[in-house]
């Protein structure tokens, strides 16, 4: 497995102008967290046997755009038939 990757400052910093150039919302709390979910803005990541979610990851926090969603399932459906082993 290849070693994880380490997050620094100036990383963050290009995460966070990115995130504002795209004029993309941050989840604030959990209750926004929540709220999201039950609004349907955010739909449960698409596990299946060609994706994994690591089991860490809390469930309430097992979600995702929808179509982030439909671009996961694209992407381990052709991993899993090229690699023949899920995406995680």
């Amino acid at each position: 497995m290849p070693a994880p990757l380490v997050g620094s400052l100036a990383s963050l910093e290009r995460q966070n102008d990115k995130t504002e150039a795209d004029d993309l919302e941050r989840i604030e709390d959990e209750d926004d967290l929540a709220d999201r979910i039950a609004r349907g803005m955010l739909v449960p990541v698409p596990a299946s046997a060609a994706l994994t979610v690591n089991a860490s990851l809390p469930e309430n926090h097992r979600y995702c755009r929808p179509w982030t969603a439909r671009f996961l399932g694209d992407l381990a459906r052709v991993h899993a038939a090229q690699f023949h082993k899920p995406l995680r």
